[in-house]
This record gives structure tokens, C-alpha cells and sequence, in this order.
């Protein structure tokens, strides 16, 4: 009797644990992943190239040589005449300069910032009063180069590999494609080389190798394979005897034609005896703008 309650009983714990042994769970859904953040693309750009520089007027990329065209020939048709004793009247290279950046903040309002000359300086009057009206802590050649130089918009050419006036420096080769319209272009009677650095070209007057002239590049004339021979610029030049009127001069040339050659020699695109010794930005330059 006790093996057949035995017997009987095992099949029943069988049927008792099966339920549990066959018991399943559903998982919960896993939740979906967020979807992937879609990153437009940027616009389309088009670079502008190195035949000007470009900059931002108006809240528009402009070529400088377009905005420099009618300020120039105004400028001109003022005839201003050059003259140092009177600084106050931005006769001369400088002022000529600081007059040019001035009309360049009228014509760019969103630009004067980045100028050494704000917005409003009178046109000159033959025989009128021609005091202009503010004044600019940036009055030099040299004082504007520094000012340029403290804004990484400066680049020195040096003449350690060139001791001849008509020699051409490495350096000269490398950056002389920088010169294009809206350009800043300053000279030196001296000779700078690096191991000065650039306080030489910033130093007062009767020191070797500071800067004694500057102009604004308005035009440029390139080879074939691209390269600057020739550039025109403008700049108050001249006697102050004679008055020379402040103008755009057209004798700058990586090499000086022979008809030129009985009064030189002149080095490689300076203005006449003064070498090239650095080249700047009017406005902070942009290389791309937006495809139209």
C-alpha cells in the first residue's frame, strides 16, 4: 500500500511543478531611440581670389577696389597740396592716409572700428580753412604702421639676403602678391632686416631703417603666372615748395624699365629710392562670401 501512494503521488508533483517550469515574462519595450540632430549645411561659398582684397561694408562683402575707386577720385580732384609744417591739416602722406580712411568710414559706417580715422573730415578748400576738426592718436607713418602691426594686419618685408639697393629679397617674393587694391603700403631709405625686428620701422625719424613714406594700392598689374610687376597708388608726394597735389602715381615696378634706368637704380617695387619694407590691409580682408 505505501509503494502504490508513492506511485501515485509522484505524477502529481510532476503536474503541480510543470505551470511553474513553463511560466514566461514579457519584457518591456525598450524605449526608441531619439532621432539622429540634423545639422544643416553650411551655405555656399565662393572664394574670392587674390586679384583685390575684399571686406565687409554695409553688412556686404565689397572689393576694395570698388570702394576705393570714387573715394580716390575725389581726392584727387580736391588737389590737395602736400605740406608738412602744417599737420594739423593732413597735407602729407599720413594725413593724405588718415583723410583716405576717413572718407572710407563715411562710405562703410560698420567698418570706421577698424579704421586709424573716423567718419567726417572736411573736403580741403584752396585758401579755406582746411584745420581739421578731431584729433587721431595715430598722426606718423610710423605711428599707423604700429597701429596696423598691433592688429595683425601688418606683414615686414626684410632685406637681410638683399644689401643691394636693386637686390631683391627673398621676403619680397614670397608677400609681394599682398599688394592689391586696398592695400597699405609703407617705404623705408633704409634697410631693415629681422634681427631688428619690427620696432626699426617704428622708430623715430633720424633712426636707420624706420618707416618714412606709406600710399594706399588702387590698381595692380600682374605677369602671366599671376605675380605683381607693377601697382599704382595713391599718397600725398612731392615738394612742399612746389605744392605737389596729393595723387595716384603709376612708377612702382618689380623691374624698372630702362627708360627709368639713368637716374637709378631703384629697388624692386618701391617708390623711387625707398624700399618696400611693409604691407597692410585698409580693412580687415575676407577671402570667401556667399554664393549669390
Amino acid at each position: 500500500m505505501q509503494i502504490t501512494k508513492q506511485r501515485v503521488m509522484l505524477p502529481m508533483l510532476l503536474v503541480l511543478a510543470l505551470p511553474m517550469a513553463c511560466t514566461t515574462t514579457t519584457p518591456e519595450p525598450k524605449p526608441s531611440p531619439p532621432p539622429p540632430e540634423i545639422i544643416p549645411p553650411p551655405p555656399p561659398t565662393v572664394s574670392l581670389g587674390n586679384k583685390s582684397h575684399y571686406a565687409m561694408c554695409n553688412g556686404q562683402v565689397r572689393d576694395m577696389a570698388d570702394i576705393l575707386r570714387p573715394i580716390v577720385s575725389d581726392l584727387e580732384a580736391q588737389k590737395i597740396p602736400y605740406n608738412r609744417s602744417a599737420p594739423q591739416e593732413w597735407r602729407d602722406c599720413s594725413g593724405n592716409f588718415l583723410r583716405l580712411s576717413s572718407a572710407v568710414a563715411a562710405a562703410c559706417p560698420d567698418a570706421e572700428s577698424e579704421l586709424t580715422a573716423p567718419a567726417g573730415v572736411r573736403p580741403y578748400v584752396n585758401g579755406g580753412n582746411n584745420v581739421v576738426q578731431f584729433n587721431v592718436p595715430y598722426r606718423s607713418t610710423r605711428s599707423v604702421a604700429k597701429w596696423y602691426a598691433d592688429r595683425g594686419r601688418l606683414t615686414p618685408i626684410y632685406y637681410d639676403d638683399a644689401p643691394g639697393v636693386a637686390d631683391i629679397p627673398q621676403d619680397l617674393l614670397d608677400h609681394r602678391n599682398l599688394i592689391r587694391p586696398g592695400a597699405v603700403v609703407w617705404f623705408s631709405r633704409g634697410r631693415p632686416v629681422s634681427t631688428l625686428g619690427l620696432e626699426q620701422l617704428f622708430a623715430a625719424p633720424s633712426t636707420p631703417n624706420n618707416i618714412n613714406h606709406m600710399a594706399t594700392v588702387t590698381e595692380v598689374t600682374r605677369d602671366p603666372n599671376g605675380n605683381v610687376i607693377q601697382y599704382k597708388m595713391y599718397h600725398g608726394h612731392g615738394k612742399e615748395a612746389k605744392g605737389t597735389p596729393a595723387s595716384v602715381t603709376t612708377k612702382q615696378y618689380f623691374e624698372f624699365p630702362a627708360s627709368m634706368s639713368r637716374s637709378g637704380p631703384y629697388p624692386p617695387l618701391g617708390y623711387w629710392s625707398q624700399r618696400i619694407v611693409a604691407v597692410g590691409t585698409l580693412l580687415p580682408p575676407v577671402t570667401s562670401a556667399p554664393v549669390p
